[in-house]
């Protein structure tokens, strides 16, 4: 097994650049899913057929997708409902 070493002759001060603008990248991207969240609370929960057609996917597809964990929905009473903001938000991070 061959393991390769890289070394990066850098300053403290660019080392502390990188993480800063990392650490910087981190909280907006916690921002962003924040404010999404926050709008989605708000939002009137869709029927499979709506948000199948918003997708432009066949229902099947939307229920395996939900079977499998891929996408957040609510179980209301026996009815199964989706906001399509958190839907659209879970389809961001899994790509």
């Amino acid at each position: 097994m061959r393991i390769d070493q890289i070394q990066i002759i850098t300053t403290r001060e660019e080392i502390q650049e990188m993480i800063d603008k990392a650490v910087m990248v981190a909280f907006e991207k916690l921002n962003t899913h924040a404010s999404v969240v926050a709008i989605s609370k708000n939002e009137q929960p869709v029927t499979a057929k709506v948000l199948s057609q918003f997708l432009s996917i066949s229902q099947p597809t939307l229920i395996r997708w939900r079977k499998k964990g891929k996408i957040p929905y609510l179980k209301i009473g026996g009815r199964i409902l989706y906001r399509k903001s958190e839907v659209m938000t879970a389809m961001e991070v899994k790509k």
